[in-house]
């Protein structure tokens, strides 16, 4: 199927996101930066978080509950 590889790059783009945002909060917290910034982005990073899983939940999970 042609969604298939979309979707798993999809996924993956989100993952490095994550992981590039994770490392941004951390490095905002070693420097000491707004309290109020470093939210914003621990917010933007759950989003990021949560969207991935919605997309492989939606998606493989109603996938394997069709196949049995």
């Amino acid at each position: 199927s042609f969604g298939i590889p979309r979707l798993v790059k999809e996924v993956i783009s989100y993952r490095n996101d994550s992981q590039k945002q994770q490392e941004k909060i951390s490095k905002m917290k070693a420097e000491g930066k707004d309290a109020y910034d470093i939210k914003k982005q621990v917010r933007y990073f759950n989003i990021l978080k949560n969207y991935s899983n919605f997309v492989l939940g939606g998606s493989f999970g109603r996938r394997s509950e069709n196949d049995t």
